[in-house]
């Protein structure tokens, strides 16, 4: 797989924003600075990495290229992260209309919420689980540069 760096990637417009290479990222890696990956095939990313100061942003693409599912992780220090939310969007057929949004909200004890919004009747559910999630699907090293491999795996728990 494919691994452009870029300023960004334009959820709206569907696009990188700005190309960098790959040592300007490298630099911003290793000073904790913003910067954004883009992984897969030219012209079918899989999906984008957002790199920020306390937390890494993943957004899984599908054909169209649109956001369906996204991990945020939060940065417990320099060497380890936690998945705090998952976000899972479905939509209708082969447009932008979103119909449902499942959120996944987990604490570091394994404690959820899952919060789900359908868009078409304005609907809205919570459920709350407890110590059902295991941490080690939650806790990850910090990636090291050019290997985000543990946090852009789809399937890290049974509900997505």
């Amino acid at each position: 797989m494919e691994i452009i760096y870029t300023k960004g990637w334009s959820s709206r417009r569907r696009i990188i924003l700005e190309k960098i290479p790959k040592e300007e990222a490298r630099n911003l890696y290793s000073r904790g600075r913003q910067f954004s990956a883009v992984t897969g095939e030219e012209g079918k990313p899989y999906c984008f990495i957002d790199f920020g100061n306390k937390f890494i942003y993943v957004g899984f693409l599908d054909d169209y290229k649109r956001n369906y599912l996204s991990y945020e992780y939060l940065k417990y220090n320099f060497d380890k992260i936690i998945l705090k939310d998952i976000y899972s969007w479905k939509y209708e057929a082969d447009t932008d209309n979103k119909q449902l949004l499942s959120r996944y909200r987990i604490a570091a004890d394994g404690n959820f919420t899952i919060e789900k919004t359908n868009y078409k009747t304005d609907e809205k559910t919570i459920k709350r689980g407890r110590g059902v999630i295991e941490g080690r699907v939650l806790w990850e090293d910090y990636p090291e540069f050019d290997n985000y491999n543990n946090i852009i795996m789809i399937k890290r728990i049974k509900t997505v």
